[in-house]
């Protein structure tokens, strides 16, 4: 049985273009392909560069060296055997050494085979080598001396100078062991390589020398080695935003880390902590956040604060701490939040008020706008729509510009969720004036719109909850329909089988109540049911959701006011069984991957929050998925040989929800494939008629 299907899932392999050497764990194939450690086809090398390659950009290897060292433990044995030499220090041809003028740095070089320096003209090899190691000791100095950072465990410190265009990264720090000796619990030592001579043209030397571009490497992976030094479990998005930013800190001529900024500021409705890459921004394009928060709090002492404090925290298990909530803390204690800086760092990017680096200002991009208005009223019925879902730590900017249409003060009426921060800017010339809404108001109002070049109202999630609603209008109305003041007495969920029941108090001449609801946002409530009793039980729903109820009488004319009385319910996840099948609703996955928390099974839950329980047949499939899986989910994760044939049948699932279009074009051409194997077969074995 398992040699037929050893030879299916080879077969399908094939088909896709995967490699599954010994069916590893979809976490064990991450990292094989991510290292180029497995056979690819043209197919998975596409695949692989939509997930890791991040649009072509050069940038830093340590985010995956940091993964696999996290993750290290939870790899196969093979796997661990085949990876291990990517986090050993590298071995190089007739290696050679350069101690520092300072004795802080040890410079390791080739003098034979691909990693030998072939430096710029103008350079020998040693005096190109000397360069790298004085260049570091002035890292060293400003990092040490001037900015009053602990130095990371280890002296002298390992610098290796290897061929690395082909990977299209300037440098990566990798760690070592832990070094709790150096007072930090959680300290671990680290060794940097950086490419040999910077002269590829993947590093652009015509635009930045090869001079330039070792001088913001070395700030940059020295930084990470600090961080290495302070506490392992950093989260990646920040360490790569405070590298980065330190770049221009210490190298201030260069200005390369300007060219992460577009994709930030194309994505500004994504979350501040989003992971380190470039196609998105990532931590590299949110190196502006420190110049703002260095801007606002006295300098870079702020940012040193918050790697201070995550040097003294302590991380859950194996996972990386995150850091919003440590630079909330860091911000707290000077008087500030994360809320408000967040907000301030927001406003920036439009107003372009800038305190420092006033000649690069012109190198930050406008932000993307989410809608433009050039008609009024603005109301509910507008195209674009005057509205957005806005995840943790995100914004949006809506601009509004005058017409014949437009009136001589702009209203602004907002109807958003709790977490929702507004501030509206009146461009007028080169002139920039900001307005609020008044003390417990929902209104912004703002003279002088006719005359004015434009107004851009910004809409920003200042918290940590997600999906949080903000809408607005310039008529007076509200753009979602909330509940003005029948309260639900009770919400109550039930798991086994999944329902909500409503209850609540009888208003007097009131013959029927109808029942307004929302899976997603507690100001997106839309007529659900009618019922003339006064309780209700909902069976439309799943687990590890949050629903949002109101009730109202039926006479009443549809929902308006503020958005008070809303009744929410979390349908929990029923207790797992003691052989682990449960998870978050993804029973025959988690029992699959062995773990509600591994990486596919987090893609399939998000594909079910996303795609499925935003629509009804959706959610009636999720809601059936979920009364016949649990059984079977508990005889997968007693069997080894059916959790591998579960992970085998749900890797094309995964793959046509990260993948879709690559997966579209294996279908086709394993259909293209089946047409000369079919053709064949009926040639064989076609009747001989005598």
């Amino acid at each position: 049985m398992k040699m037929a299907l050893s030879r299916l899932a080879v077969a399908f392999a094939c088909v896709l273009g995967l490699s599954l050497p010994g069916l590893a764990g979809q976490l064990d194939d991450y990292y094989l392909a991510a290292f180029n450690e497995q056979s690819s086809s043209a197919l998975e090398k596409a695949i692989l560069s939509t997930a890791t390659e991040t649009a072509g950009a050069v940038q830093c290897g340590t985010p995956l060296k940091h993964g696999l060292s996290r993750d290290w433990n939870l790899l196969e044995s093979a796997t661990r055997q085949v990876l291990a030499k990517q986090l050993a220090a590298p071995t190089l041809t007739g290696e050679a050494t350069i101690l520092s003028s300072g004795g802080h740095f040890l410079i390791h070089y080739a003098t034979s085979g691909s990693d030998v320096p072939t430096p710029a003209t103008g350079y020998t090899i040693t005096s190109w080598v000397q360069a790298v190691a004085d260049t570091f000791e002035n890292v060293y100095a400003v990092y040490m001396t001037t900015d009053g950072y602990h130095p990371p465990p280890g002296t002298p410190y390992h610098i290796y100078l290897r061929s690395l265009a082909a990977l299209r990264i300037y440098g990566q720090t990798t760690s070592t062991s832990s070094s709790p000796a150096t007072g930090f619990a959680y300290a671990y030592g680290s060794y940097i390589e950086i490419d040999k001579d910077f002269t590829s043209s993947v590093f652009h030397p015509l635009v930045y020398t090869p001079l330039q571009s070792l001088q913001i490497t070395a700030a940059h992976e020295y930084h990470h080695a600090i961080q290495y030094g302070y506490n392992f479990f950093f989260d990646i998005w920040y360490a790569e935003a405070t590298s980065t930013w330190y770049e221009d800190e210490l190298y201030d001529n260069v200005n390369q880390l300007y060219a992460y900024l577009d994709a930030t500021l194309l994505n500004t409705n994504l979350s501040l902590d989003i992971a380190a890459d470039t196609t998105t921004g990532g931590g590299y394009g949110r190196w502006l956040f420190n110049r703002h928060l260095a801007e606002a709090h006295g300098g870079q002492s702020m940012v040193r604060g918050i790697w201070e404090r995550l040097a003294a925290t302590t991380p859950a298990g194996q996972s990386d701490i995150p850091m919003a909530a440590i630079i909330d803390t860091s911000l707290q204690a000077s008087g500030s939040s994360l809320a408000t800086d967040f907000l301030g760092y927001a406003g920036k990017l439009y107003t372009g008020a800038w305190s420092t680096h006033p000649s690069e200002v012109r190198l930050i991009p406008t932000p993307t706008m989410t809608g433009t208005f050039t008609s009024y009223p603005v109301t509910v019925t507008s195209v674009p729509s005057p509205s957005i879902t806005l995840p943790h730590y995100s914004f949006a900017f809506f601009r509004m510009v005058p017409s014949a249409t437009s009136p001589a003060t702009l209203t602004i009426t907002l109807t958003a969720d709790a977490g929702i921060s507004a501030v509206a800017f009146r461009k007028t010339g080169s002139s920039i004036a900001s307005f609020t809404p008044g003390s417990g108001s929902n209104v912004i109002t703002i003279p002088g719109f006719g005359t004015a070049t434009e107004v851009v109202l910004l809409l920003a999630n200042t918290t940590g909850s997600d999906n949080l609603f903000a809408g607005f209008s310039s008529d007076g109305t509200q753009i979602t329909y909330a509940l003005p003041g029948t309260t639900i007495l009770s919400a109550t969920a039930a798991t086994a089988p999944a329902a909500v029941t409503l209850s609540w108090a009888a208003v007097t001449g009131a013959t029927s109540y109808r029942i307004y609801r929302s899976s997603s946002s507690s100001t997106s409530l839309a007529l659900y049911k009618e019922t003339s009793a006064t309780s209700f039980t909902d069976s439309d729903v799943v687990v590890d959701h949050t629903y949002y109820y109101a009730v109202l009488p039926a006479t009443t004319a549809g929902l308006t006011g503020p958005a008070s009385q809303v009744a929410s319910v979390t349908v929990s996840t029923p207790p797992a069984t003691s052989s682990g099948g449960g998870g978050g609703g993804c029973f025959i996955a988690t029992a699959a991957y062995g773990s509600y928390l591994h990486p596919q099974v987090r893609i399939l839950r998000e594909f079910r929050d996303r795609y499925l329980l935003t629509n009804a047949p959706g959610r009636a499939f999720v809601g059936l998925y979920y009364r016949l899986s649990p059984p079977l989910a508990d005889v997968i994760a007693r069997h080894e040989t059916l959790r591998w044939a579960a992970r085998l049948v749900l890797t094309p699932v995964v793959m046509a929800v990260v993948h879709p279009v690559a997966m579209a074009a294996a279908l086709m051409m394993a259909a293209a494939l089946s047409i000369p194997l079919r053709r064949r077969y009926r040639r064989i074995f076609q009747p001989v008629w005598h």
